[in-house]
């Protein structure tokens, strides 16, 4: 079976595409996961994305780590896919979509050690927000940006330096700069956004069929 993908990075964190609305594609199969994201015999990436239809939803986004197995919610992964559906027409600026941890809405602007593992967050000062290192579940190595774990990262410092309001924390990470918006009124964080980068870099074809 041939196979039309695309490849997206976000500040540097990449993935590989599926339009699989037609739901033609049986992606539950980690080793054909794993040999499409491996960099030297396949497409590489550092995961791997389903967009399907889901009644009530303008999409649903599927993830899966390098590794082939389904991962948590990814940020960046989550700009990528809006991206994505914005190049294939489902949405114009605004969506709502469903994710791995439930709904998620986003807007394009103008402008652009448990069994499963963890990830693990290395956060340096700057002068006006924070410089961040990931070493990521799944990858098995440093990534050059974790959208979830940026803002983790942005949430928890808010809380240990007693932030409250509408608070605006640039992040920067290998792969460029982010920037996380949220509302905090000291016991609640809400209204939650993680803005960057998202740009496709290439499409193109591949057989899914096993290699010798």
């Amino acid at each position: 079976m041939i196979v039309h993908f695309y490849k997206y990075q976000g500040a540097g964190n990449d993935f590989i595409l599926v339009d699989n609305r037609n739901n033609s594609i049986d992606h539950h199969h980690p080793e054909l996961i794993a040999r499409l994201c491996d960099r030297r015999f396949g497409i590489g990436g550092d995961g791997m994305m389903f967009l399907q239809n889901l009644e009530g939803y303008d999409f649903e986004m599927v993830y899966y780590n390098a590794d082939g197995q389904p991962s948590s919610m990814c940020g960046n992964g989550g700009r990528c896919i809006v991206a994505f559906a914005k190049h294939l027409g489902i949405i114009d600026t605004e969506t709502n979509f469903l994710a791995v941890d439930g709904p998620h809405y986003a807007k394009i602007s103008a402008g652009t050690y448990r069994k499963e593992g963890i990830n693990i967050n290395f956060v340096e000062p700057t002068a006006n927000g924070y410089f961040v290192r990931t070493f990521e579940r799944g990858v098995e190595d440093e990534t050059y940006a974790c959208g979830t774990g940026v803002t983790a990262v942005a949430l928890a410092m808010a809380k240990q330096n007693n932030q409250t309001g509408h608070i605006t924390t640039p992040i920067k990470v290998l792969g460029g700069d982010l920037n996380i918006r949220f509302d905090y009124n000291g016991e609640k964080f809400s209204s939650i956004f993680l803005e960057g980068p998202a740009v496709k870099v290439f499409e193109g074809e591949i057989s899914l069929e096993k290699q010798a």
